[in-house]
């Protein structure tokens, strides 16, 4: 029996290949339709809210890398434009766009789609972006060890969490986070706080079990938290972009950033998309369409 040669292995793969395209097109149809269902469901609104993310194919974050003309970092943006633009086309209303704190994408998307989308921040970038204020304030107060940071960050998370939807409850609970931790807990609230509902309660997060006694890193904190209040509306309203880190991480997986697959990359992407769609059961539907095709596997 001869050996398969490598002209027919790229013959299957380009049959396969394009009816795993056919797949990933129909599920993300789907996909779309239930998520405008569910919004309406829940919402009773059909306009719905989209997150985005993008990832690099090769290592590196490209910003020394020029993509044909003018810098890399243009290209993320320009991939939302056109997603969202192709998404509108279908008759699909969208209210929000969830993503990082650049707004070049959210911009440039106002001003050529649709002026009345609204940037949504991811919840996990507010996160970071927390932490590493709380970690510059140990250049000047050796006192804040990682241990109270963890703390803080804890008790922001648990207060946001909570008080979605409401920008006055963000506001209020930014004021208790930087007396919180001090022992003063006027502007607590009761829901969250146990200290306020046992005054002899221990802080068994804080080094032995005790408040902080710093003043000046008391008026720090209050600083940073004081700057996050005028961004109320936005934190009462955080997304996630995890469900995408999550399909880029399937990707990867495929399409791994450490080859190269010029050929092949469209049908890897959308064996990536399918799965994430539909599971595992795409490569079972794949080979359905090559057999109704009377394509021999």
């Amino acid at each position: 029996m001869p050996p398969i040669s490598r002209t027919l292995l790229s013959s299957r793969q380009v049959e396969i290949g394009k009816a795993t395209e056919c797949i990933a097109s129909l599920s993300m149809q789907e996909a779309l339709e239930e998520e405008v269902m569910a919004t309406n469901i829940k919402k009773q609104s059909s306009s719905i809210s989209v997150s985005v993310d993008g990832a690099w194919q090769k290592r590196g974050s490209g910003r020394s890398y020029d993509s044909l003309t003018g810098s890399s970092k243009s290209m993320e943006p320009d991939m939302i434009v056109e997603m969202v633009g192709r998404t509108l086309q279908k008759g699909v209303r969208m209210e929000g766009l969830v993503g990082d704190d650049d707004t070049t994408a959210i911009t440039r998307i106002n001003k050529e789609l649709d002026a009345n989308i609204q940037k949504q921040s991811d919840k996990n970038h507010v996160k970071k972006n927390i932490a590493n204020s709380l970690y510059n304030l140990q250049k000047t107060h050796k006192s804040l060890s990682t241990k109270i940071i963890r703390y803080i960050q804890k008790c922001f998370n648990y207060m946001v969490s909570q008080n979605q939807g409401s920008p006055s409850g963000i506001e209020k609970g930014l004021i208790a986070l930087s007396f919180h931790p001090f022992d003063n807990h006027k502007e607590c609230d009761q829901l969250w706080c146990h200290h306020k509902r046992d005054p002899a309660r221990k802080f068994t997060s804080l080094p032995y079990g005790r408040p902080l006694e710093n003043k000046a890193l008391q008026q720090d904190l209050e600083g940073i938290f004081n700057k996050l209040k005028k961004h109320s509306q936005k934190l009462a309203n955080l997304g996630s972009t995890q469900p995408n880190e999550s399909f880029n991480k399937t990707v990867a997986s495929k399409a791994p950033k450490n080859r190269l697959f010029s050929r092949t990359i469209t049908y890897r992407v959308a064996a990536s998309v399918a799965q994430k769609n539909i599971g595992q059961g795409y490569l079972v539907q794949a080979s359905k369409i090559c057999i109704i095709f009377k394509i021999r596997l």
